[in-house]
């Protein structure tokens, strides 16, 4: 029986920079639908970009703004493009690369923790 296939031994999982898994509430705005905030599950973030878990379509090469769920009127937001999209039941797991390298205050948006306020 072959082994089973690892990162490493598939090319098309490899990555520049390891994930990090998360569980954090944002919030973004799709180029495509100005105006309409969406709200998405972040589930993993790296120094390239980040994975979320949404509910609607999302088109790849869509850029998105996207902010914390919990503060999103902080004006902290960070610009990425839509570069895969895959199915997972009824919602779609989307893979985005920042727009440009991030600042601290934008990466923090991924860093904390999902709880309520105060």
């Amino acid at each position: 029986m072959p082994e089973p296939e690892t990162p490493a031994d598939n090319p098309a999982d490899r990555r520049r920079f390891p994930r990090v898994p998360i569980a954090v509430k944002v919030q973004f705005l799709n180029d495509r639908r100005p105006g309409v905030p969406v709200d998405a599950d972040a589930v993993d973030v790296s120094e390239g970009g980040f994975g979320l878990i949404v509910d609607t379509l999302v088109l790849v090469d869509s850029y998105l703004l996207v902010s914390s769920a919990r503060e999103p009127d902080t004006g902290v937001r960070v610009q990425a493009r839509v570069v895969s999209r895959t199915p997972v039941g009824c919602q779609w797991r989307i893979g985005c690369e920042f727009a440009r390298p991030v600042t601290e205050p934008e990466i923090q948006i991924f860093l904390q923790l999902d709880a309520p306020p105060g």
